[in-house]
């Protein structure tokens, strides 16, 4: 194998790794996006949650009253 082809061979191996590097690192990037998404989403429900919380006490509370009056 001459000098020259074995370069070329190693040039294009180096562009093949530097390739699937750009891919890992546009995979690293839309997992980063998926996980800020996800925990922004878990807020979110939280803070429905505790919303509905709230709302359920509030009918536990009017519940009681009526008990108390009939």
């Amino acid at each position: 194998m001459k000098d020259i082809d074995f370069q070329n061979l190693v040039i294009e191996q180096l562009s093949q790794i530097n390739g699937r590097l750009d891919k890992l690192d546009e995979g690293q990037a839309k997992l980063e996006t998926g996980q800020a998404k996800l925990e922004a989403g878990q807020a979110k429900l939280e803070t429905q949650v505790t919303k509905l919380e709230t709302q359920v006490t509030k009918l536990e509370t009017q519940v009681t009253k009526l008990e108390t009056q009939v």
